[in-house]
């Protein structure tokens, strides 16, 4: 399964010697101090020391300053985070664990794992309702996710309404202009899953299913999505 991790959590962070560093693409260096200064107690430079940990492929040291943030209670993304750490080790009892407790405090993301998790499992009741509960709270890969789910069922209306809350406002969704290469890998496959929501919408148009059929919609779309990244949008 691959999933999105959240973004958010850089905006969180004060600006001080650690974050400026990381801003400036010093990753070493940030490391080093966001390390240090949260052995001191900054709970600000936990997140940070984990996001940076998970960019170098250094696993348990992400788990270790992560699950501090996320304990603090501040930044609830960084529990998101270790739900995403967890699907990625294929140990989903954690994940569901972190995912459950981002998604209980409004993280859409933390909702879309949690949706992810139980489709595995083929619990789909459990997928479209977490799926939909990240669609409300921001998880606009969620309304994508639940607008395939809807569709299967026939309940056209609903899947284009869904694939359209999904690709409108995903795709204007910034989190954050970061050359961290484990973060821009995320992030491109989190407008993958947003190109493939306006690419289902404009076959949508195109079939006249849940709306009228409308081809200039269907080609506006096909063109978002191909811009998001989606190849199959290309052409069309």
């Amino acid at each position: 399964m691959k999933h999105i991790i959240a973004f958010s959590v850089l905006a969180n962070l004060a600006i001080c010697g650690y974050f400026e560093e990381y801003m400036a693409g010093d990753y070493q260096s940030a490391l080093v101090s966001s390390s240090m200064e949260c052995n001191r107690g900054d709970i600000d430079a936990c997140s940070l020391a984990g996001i940076i940990n998970m960019g170098f492929g250094n696993t348990q040291d992400a788990i270790f300053y992560l699950d501090k943030a996320c304990q603090s209670g501040k930044y609830i993304d960084a529990c998101g985070l270790m739900a995403n750490i967890y699907v990625i080790e294929q140990d989903y009892s954690k994940a569901q664990l972190y995912a459950q407790k981002a998604c209980n405090s409004g993280m859409g993301e933390g909702c879309q794992i949690l949706g992810a998790i139980y489709q595995e499992k083929n619990d789909y009741q459990n997928a479209s309702k977490y799926y939909r509960l990240a669609c409300q709270n921001q998880g606009y890969g969620g309304c994508v996710l639940a607008g395939m789910f809807a569709y299967e069922n026939g309940n056209y209306q609903d899947a284009i309404n869904l694939y359209y809350n999904g690709c409108e406002n995903g795709s204007n969704f910034s989190g954050g202009n970061f050359t961290n290469q484990h973060m821009q890998q995320s992030k491109d496959a989190y407008f993958n899953i947003i190109g493939i929501g306006c690419y289902n919408l404009a076959l949508m148009y195109q079939k006249g299913e849940g709306a009228p059929k409308d081809i200039s919609k269907a080609r506006n779309y096909f063109s978002k999505s191909c811009a998001l990244g989606y190849i199959q949008g290309r052409g069309r």
